[in-house]
């Protein structure tokens, strides 16, 4: 059972943006990637419809990026969510521009959420340093793993929390939940 919980919020605490990275790569071909997208088409209406700015990034070892803060419409994000690169995997370049796009005036104090199967190799040191510095302003960062996670290579250290989506079960669980750190 899912349980939508609506919450007050004070003007000293509006949502502030959101950053979508959503991963099309070949590790991610058919369900995976329906499922990703259909997640990022929900995330950036719901961020239309509370008047927050979202950026969405599509990647695989290339990015594709939309800005729906200028109001574009839902037909644009649908356009946006057809492409595919089905290459390989390389995160570096979208969190990179996400990185960018932080220190925008519209994307400050961003949360950001990468949808991906996290079939990747690791970061480099530099880019974790850089993600640790947009934290420390305020961004947070965020993961949701479709289908089967890979415990020993995800991302533990960047994310704020981690999240798993089971196409098996068509349930999401909170990683941070069921693992000490």
């Amino acid at each position: 059972k899912e349980d939508e919980k609506l919450v007050q919020v004070s003007d000293g605490e509006k949502l502030g943006p959101i950053i979508i990275c959503v991963d099309t790569s070949s590790s991610t071909s058919g369900s995976p990637e329906t499922i990703a997208k259909a997640v990022t088409l929900y995330m950036a209406t719901r961020a239309i419809s509370q008047d927050r700015n979202c950026y969405l990034i599509n990647f695989s070892t290339e990015i594709e990026t939309l800005d729906l803060s200028g109001g574009l419409g839902l037909q644009k994000v649908i356009e946006f969510l057809k492409m595919s690169f089905h290459g390989g995997t390389d995160a570096t370049p979208a969190l990179n521009h996400a990185l960018e796009m932080m220190k925008e005036k519209d994307y400050e104090k961003a949360d950001l959420l990468m949808i991906s199967d996290f079939v990747m190799g690791s970061l480099p040191n530099e880019l974790i340093s850089n993600i640790q510095e947009a934290k420390n302003d305020k961004n947070k960062f965020y993961s949701l793993a479709i289908g089967n996670l890979f415990l020993g290579s995800r991302l533990k250290d960047i994310f704020d929390d981690e999240w798993v989506y089971n196409p098996n079960k068509s349930s999401i669980h909170s990683l941070r939940t069921m693992l000490s750190f």
